[in-house]
């Protein structure tokens, strides 16, 4: 039952938030975009969000 809520909380996090925590990787981010039907600019602040978050 914990496990389920945690799945359930995980869904309502935003992607930003996600590449944040790093609970999620490229291929995800990729698959994430893809079927919420992201716009060009949803796509840029992804993977702007997702390189600040890997840099040293």
């Amino acid at each position: 039952m914990k496990q389920d809520n945690e799945r359930d909380a995980n869904k309502n996090e935003t992607l930003s938030e996600k590449i944040k925590k790093r609970t999620i990787d490229q291929n995800g981010i990729h698959e994430e975009l893809s079927r919420e039907f992201a716009t060009l600019g949803d796509r840029k602040k992804a993977m702007i969000d997702f390189y600040r978050s890997t840099e040293k």
